[in-house]
């Protein structure tokens, strides 16, 4: 390949990639700002705890081969140091990118207008995806199996074959780094084709469009069920229900998710959603050039494969993860709600509720942040209380190795606790930082305080009974002997 050649190729990427660099760098500012109380708090987030102390992966249980293969190249060492925030700066950037690409396949623009660009926010900063940008180490990995979901609607108008073999690797990354994303395809494909049939792409056409799609998609799947996925069945589990109980488990484990769902969102969200939605059916229905009621009836079509898909294949495990990082899909099919609605000319309600809702996840972005360092101090508090207890008793004094057994817990920092009561979000984020209920409950107080000749109980051993009393205070109670100490939280 000649000079000249290479020159052009290299100008006909500047002329392709400049137009985006902007909204790229609005979106990646504007979601930096939201989380930035979330980057100031420097959290160790639940399995962070361990990772900071020890700087294992352990990522590949869970059949993620690929953040194990990453997190080497990021760290740079196959021991991960904590390097926080980078890895959550560059979840952020890979959200930004995912959400770039959102806006190209919807609206086909090389300019995106400011309604545009507010629309696609919610993709990075909904609350459930808040817990994914929370673990310093497992960020990035999340928002990439985002990314690749969404990457090979780029490619929907190639031909067939390149199509699918991006749907066959990019499926296999997603699966390899974080499988709450598995929904999040299915949800844009029938979005996409609703949205062609509706600018006058033929109903064949759209229809085997979502079939080959599919096809492609589940194959991959399948082959990595076989080949690549590993059993796990610890505090949760990815065994599927056996076939003839698989519908009424999906069902029941789908209603329990949007039961969370109900719960988790503040009556003024909800209310804002439903107008969302409304406004979206609303709009395909007046503005469409095709039959009313088939446009209708597509639209809703649509509306009740998301509602089945957004949680991904995580209904179907006999033991599902309930937690928010596995419900991000729902925030996936908001934006793209949001994105079409700001897509319509003359769609100001649309904007408007947008507009609005973006601004309260942008508020409960910050806040949660804020949350996270309250309860942060007030766990480095109570540990430090206990520590100072342990430190003035005589049996914590001699060189015999004491087993130590903590519980009951902290709770939530009062800050947190006086929040109104439709704030079950934020308590659903925040994780309760000290107690005997959780492993990862006691890690700040096992791993860093360098603990003079005093270890965990183990699970297999049980406390003698009736310990004597050592310390009583008002924030925990101390038994213990020579051997064995009880840290009893209040």
């Amino acid at each position: 390949m000649n000079k000249k050649c290479v020159q052009e190729k290299i100008s006909f990427l500047k002329r392709e990639i400049k137009p985006y660099l902007k909204p790229l760098s609005i979106l990646f500012l504007f979601s930096f700002l939201a989380i930035f109380s979330l980057l100031r708090a420097n959290y160790n987030y639940y399995d962070d705890l361990g990772r900071v102390a020890m700087g294992y992966r352990g990522w590949s249980n869970f059949s993620r081969y690929l953040s194990s293969f990453f997190s080497i190249f990021l760290h740079g060492d196959t021991y991960l140091t904590d390097i926080s925030p980078w890895p959550q700066i560059l979840a952020l950037f890979l959200m930004s990118l995912a959400s770039l690409i959102l806006l190209k396949v919807f609206t086909h623009q090389e300019k995106f207008s400011f309604w545009n660009i507010i629309s696609v926010f919610p993709l990075a900063i909904n609350p459930y995806f808040l817990e994914c940008l929370s673990y310093k180490y497992d960020a990035p990995y999340m928002a990439f199996s985002v990314l690749v979901s969404i990457l090979p609607l780029l490619f929907a108008k190639q031909k067939t074959g390149f199509y699918a073999v991006v749907i066959f690797f990019c499926t296999l990354m997603m699966c390899a780094t974080y499988q709450a994303s598995s929904g999040i395809f299915i949800i844009v494909v029938f979005f996409y084709a609703l949205s062609q049939w509706l600018k006058g792409t033929s109903f064949k056409e759209c229809f085997l469009f979502v079939l080959k799609s599919l096809l492609f998609y589940f194959g991959s799947l399948l082959i990595f069920k076989i080949f690549f996925m590993q059993t796990s069945d610890t505090y949760v589990t990815n065994i599927l229900f056996p076939i003839l109980e698989l519908p009424m488990g999906f069902i029941k484990n789908l209603c329990q998710y949007y039961t969370l769902f109900l719960k988790d969102f503040k009556i003024e969200w909800l209310i804002l959603i439903l107008g969302i939605l409304l406004s979206f059916i609303l709009t395909n229905v007046l503005k469409s050039k095709k039959s009313k009621g088939k446009t209708l009836g597509l639209t809703l079509l649509v509306l009740f494969v998301s509602i089945l898909a957004c949680f991904g294949i995580y209904p179907a495990f006999t033991e599902p993860l309930y937690s928010p990082r596995a419900m991000y899909g729902l925030g996936g099919v908001l934006t793209i709600l949001m994105v079409i609605c700001c897509d319509k000319e003359k769609n100001y309600l649309g904007k408007i509720l947008t507009l609005v809702l973006v601004y309260c996840f942008f508020v409960f972005s910050l806040t949660y942040g804020n949350a996270l360092n309250v309860q942060k101090e007030y766990t480095e508090m109570r540990i430090l209380f206990v520590l100072s207890d342990l430190n003035e008793l005589d049996v914590a004094k001699n060189e015999k190795i004491k087993k130590v057994k903590i519980e009951g817990n902290i709770g939530y920092s009062p800050v947190i606790l006086n929040m109104p009561n439709d704030y079950d979000m934020l308590k659903r984020l925040v994780p309760l930082t000290f107690g005997g209920e959780n492993v990862w409950y006691q890690a700040a107080f096992f791993y860093y305080s360098n603990l003079k000749n005093i270890i965990e109980l183990p699970s297999n051993e049980a406390l003698p009974a009736n310990l004597p009393l050592l310390k009583d205070t008002m924030f925990h109670t101390i038994y213990g002997n020579e051997e064995y100490l009880c840290i009893s939280l209040k």
